[in-house]
């Protein structure tokens, strides 16, 4: 009996997380503009030069930041309790651009460098976020590094160090990947 319930309940549940994706498809409403890999790469060395590219694609598609705003304020990722080695920065990441890519069809990626103390630049760990790509209407892109953890967004600009909390993302030349969906 126990089995039959869990059944009814696994194929509820994907039925209901179907409808709700294509539900949430179709209120974003999106215009994607595609960009080319080697346009998409030559951006990227210009903002993380020396952080090595997986790039997946052969086009990329990417949307402003004030829809990516809209998208962060109703995702749910950050929702999920952290677990060491279950579900943890890694996880985050991962879940955030496949769920990006899954609903939206646009173009995300995960980050993976150094997480050092704000205060004392002291290593806390090597870590996986987000970097999200945006391109405006005046087609000028720019690079967002996204922690789906809590949903913080910072703007890469220039040398600067990206703070979000209490850490600084750091991307480490030939060390540190980039891989965008």
């Amino acid at each position: 009996m126990a089995n039959i319930i869990n059944t009814a309940l696994l194929k509820t549940g994907n039925v209901l997380v179907t409808l709700g994706e294509k539900i949430m498809a179709s209120g974003a409403s999106l215009n994607p503009i595609q960009v080319p890999l080697l346009q998409m790469q030559s951006f990227l060395n210009t903002k993380l030069p020396g952080v090595l590219q997986g790039m997946l694609d052969s086009n990329y598609y990417l949307v402003d930041i004030a829809t990516w705003k809209t998208m962060i304020s109703f995702d749910w990722v950050h929702l999920k309790k952290y677990l060491t080695d279950k579900f943890d920065c890694d996880n985050y990441s991962f879940a955030f651009a496949t769920h990006i890519s899954e609903l939206y069809d646009i173009s995300v990626s995960t980050c993976y460098g150094q997480a050092l103390d704000k205060n004392t630049h002291n290593l806390i760990g090597w870590h996986y976020w987000n970097t999200i790509i945006t391109q405006e209407s005046d087609g000028t892109k720019h690079l967002w590094f996204f922690e789906p953890q809590n949903s913080n967004l910072v703007e890469v600009v220039g040398q600067q160090d990206i703070v979000m909390g209490n850490w600084v993302y750091k991307p480490v030349p030939g060390i540190s990947k980039i891989i965008v969906f």
